[in-house]
């Protein structure tokens, strides 16, 4: 008699979400899938669970003999109900034999038996090796990713939110799942999304996006637009992102024109953030009518985030210049300097290394070791702590009883997480929340949820980096406004606002006196610091941060690292 399976071993897990799809999302489903999906939730327990961990492997064949009994014994029944077969072709055989068995093929065919095993496979390819080992084929894994990434809401979703939350080794959140709106009106929509998406992952695999252009065009005007719940699955995103390859081929190409009037479109459709978009249109416009360029970039200034009006404004000087209209440079404030001289490793690589007490680091470890080594704890982890801090301090925010946002109970927040609508949705309750992290309630909220919360599957969250009382110091000394600042903008832009926050925090503790550095000076507080190797500069999400921060005081320097190599 077979062991009983764990309820929250994957099988039991998948039998639950699998149902659950059906009877949310059946109707997308043609009749054959819906027998399919039926036959998997009529198996025995131990049957489905063989089949749920087949489903999870990297590659769809496996080998017979890499189960082990209970499952072989289980394998039949699969075979039975057509979930597994045994339809494999040469070449997946060659790529399931280990080297020695390739090496003992090569010899039965009278071919050399050395080299790599990538060798030896190229060798024998165009054969058809023995029946040894036995290889079967998982069957309809498109069909249960499908449905799985139907029902948690995410193009990427896997079991592992569940599972780990039913194993109690990161629980997920408890809130009220409400009511959502079905992803697709039909199945015809169902599969324009999945061609588009899957048009999406070839061209950024190396595709080209132009002989696309007539079909995402076509998705772009037959889809809705998307909404915060269902941006993940919405055509018409997937078609404007593949326009904006296909327009950047065309500048390549040295077609600007065509170029702009796919750019000004894709900006007047708003399914993508404007930030690149418009920055692309202007250099376009620019090299057809820099006056006309100039005036569409000052229509879209006020309209993207702050990295990209860097950018922008940029360009817009520039082709100023060129047609002689006058325009001043913005004031941005910017950070102390700190340069540091760092005893190089010998040699050159990818990175250049540094040598801290015998060990060979990139920059920012080895300035992590150095100060430690001096007593000062240091985080390299950039966005992770301010994304952890949002988590803790807006926990509450995420689960409000809002439609839509939270339709199955597996989420690690809401649908709108991440967007502008997230703050939109919730603007007077985040108002009163950055009001009281100004006034100085940031420490006491963070303490009090990091106890409570701490290892949940929560968004942002980063438990591994970060501990209560190095968060709550953070909290602490940043100070109630430049960290009600820095939540706001995360919550307004969204997580790709995070981009570019300074690469290293450096707690407080006792004032040290660095000899490698020019200030060598270390006050005993806060710093937050982005670090710069030789030939490094910063970026505009970089200088935009500054500005921000700065402006709020909080403590921020740029660190240029120098290498002193010897021999």
């Amino acid at each position: 008699m077979p062991p009983p399976v764990d309820p929250a071993a994957t099988g039991p897990v998948l039998h639950r979400l699998v149902e659950a799809a059906l009877a949310e999302h059946g109707a997308l489903l043609e009749p054959g899938e819906v027998e399919v999906v039926q036959r998997f939730l009529a198996l025995p327990p131990a049957v489905g669970h063989l089949y749920a961990r087949l489903l999870q492997r990297v590659r769809e064949t496996f080998r017979v003999d890499g189960l082990d009994e209970a499952d072989q014994a289980a394998l039949p029944v699969l075979e039975a109900v057509a979930l597994v077969d045994a339809e494999v072709a040469p070449a997946e055989r060659l790529e399931a034999l280990r080297v020695p068995e390739l090496q003992a093929v090569c010899r039965a065919l009278g071919l050399p038996a050395g080299g790599r095993r990538a060798t030896l496979v190229e060798r024998l390819a165009g054969f058809d090796p023995p029946g040894f080992p036995i290889l079967r084929r998982t069957l309809h894994r498109p069909l249960f990713r499908r449905l799985q990434r139907l029902l948690l809401r995410h193009p990427r979703a896997d079991l592992r939110v569940v599972v780990l939350d039913l194993i109690g080794v990161q629980p997920r959140p408890v809130y009220t799942p409400g009511p959502g709106a079905p992803l697709f009106a039909s199945r015809a929509e169902l599969l324009d999304f999945e061609e588009a998406r899957a048009a999406l992952d070839a061209c950024r695999e190396g595709a080209l996006a132009l002989p696309l252009l007539e079909p995402a065009l076509a998705w772009l005007a037959a889809s809705p637009p998307p909404t915060p719940a269902n941006r993940h699955f919405s055509t018409r995103r997937v078609a404007a992102k593949i326009l904006a390859l296909a327009a950047r081929e065309l500048e390549r190409a040295a077609e600007p024109a065509l170029a702009l009037a796919l750019y000004e479109r894709l900006l007047e459709d708003g399914a993508l953030e404007p930030g690149e978009l418009a920055q692309r249109a202007v250099l376009a416009a620019g090299s057809l009518d820099p006056a006309a360029a100039v005036r569409l970039a000052d229509r879209w200034l006020p309209r993207v985030d702050p990295a990209s009006s860097l950018a922008l404004e940029r360009s817009a000087r520039r082709l100023a210049r060129a047609a002689g209209l006058p325009r001043a440079s913005p004031r941005l404030h910017a950070p102390v300097d700190r340069r540091l001289v760092l005893s190089g490793a010998c040699g050159e690589g990818a990175r250049p290394l540094y040598r801290i007490d015998g060990q060979d680091l990139p920059v920012e470890p080895a300035l992590v070791r150095l100060l430690a080594a001096r007593g000062r704890r240091v985080l390299h982890a950039e966005a992770a702590p301010w994304t952890t801090l949002f988590a803790l301090i807006l926990r509450d925010l995420y689960f409000l009883p809002l439609p839509g946002v939270l339709p199955v109970p597996w989420l690690t927040g809401p649908l709108d997480l991440g967007t502008p609508a997230f703050a939109e949705a919730r603007q007077g309750p985040l108002e009163t929340r950055l009001a009281e992290v100004r006034a100085g309630a940031a420490p006491g909220l963070v303490r009090a949820r990091f106890q409570a919360h701490a290892g949940e599957l929560l968004a942002g969250a980063r438990w591994e980096l970060c501990d209560g009382a190095a968060l709550t110091t953070i909290a602490q000394a940043l100070g109630g406004p430049a960290l009600a600042r820095l939540l706001g903008r995360l919550a307004w832009e969204g997580w790709q606002a995070a981009r570019g926050l300074p690469d290293l925090l450096i707690l407080p503790g006792p004032e040290l006196d660095l000899p490698e550095a020019n200030p060598s000076r270390l006050g005993p507080g806060l710093l937050l610091a982005e670090v710069k190797g030789p030939g490094d500069s910063v970026r505009d999400a970089q200088a935009a941060w500054f500005h921000l921060l700065l402006e709020e005081g909080a403590p921020v320097e740029l660190w240029a690292v120098a290498r002193e190599v010897f021999s």
